[in-house]
């Protein structure tokens, strides 16, 4: 089965009509030093996309809705793959 639905997939026959569609602008992400947030800095955070503490220097973006924080670049690559909602309580990202 799985054979065929990659065939199916993959098959030169297999047009597909192409069309213009206009994409919403999508604001940008807040970014901050993780020491200027007041967040604990004593290794009790860590990025729940990478599982990686937390350090003061690092750049994180801070979630408005949920208030969830990530290392920005996490977030940059989380978006990247059209996931646009919370890593850690799926609220929507942007409204």
């Amino acid at each position: 089965m799985y054979g065929l639905t990659l065939m199916f997939f993959f098959s030169s026959e297999h047009k597909c009509a192409a069309k213009e569609t206009e994409f919403m602008e999508i604001p940008s992400l807040p970014v901050a030093r993780f020491k200027d947030l007041g967040e604990d800095e004593d290794g009790d955070e860590i990025c729940s996309i990478c599982l990686v503490e937390f350090e003061g220097e690092d750049a994180v973006s801070k979630l408005r809705r949920c208030e969830h924080v990530f290392h920005y670049n996490c977030m940059e690559q989380w978006l990247d793959r059209n996931q646009f909602s919370c890593p850690l309580c799926r609220s929507l990202l942007f409204s």
